[in-house]
């Protein structure tokens, strides 16, 4: 992520009152899979998944 998007990334998550870090671990669940080069990204909404629900229940503490 360049400085630009992640200038533009806080900005909105700042706006909806979102943890900017939330984002930028889902960002690099989803490289990791899109450097692979897998047409199909077997995997990929369990990892989102688990990291949104680490989020939310870390969020509840």
């Amino acid at each position: 992520m360049n400085k630009d998007e992640e200038v533009l990334l806080n900005e909105i998550c700042d706006k909806y009152n979102i943890d900017s870090n939330t984002f930028k671990q889902l960002f690099k669940i989803e490289k990791e899979f899109a450097d692979r080069n897998l047409s199909r990204r077997v995997g990929i909404y369990n990892q989102l998944s688990e990291k949104i629900m680490e989020t939310l229940t870390n969020k509840e503490k």
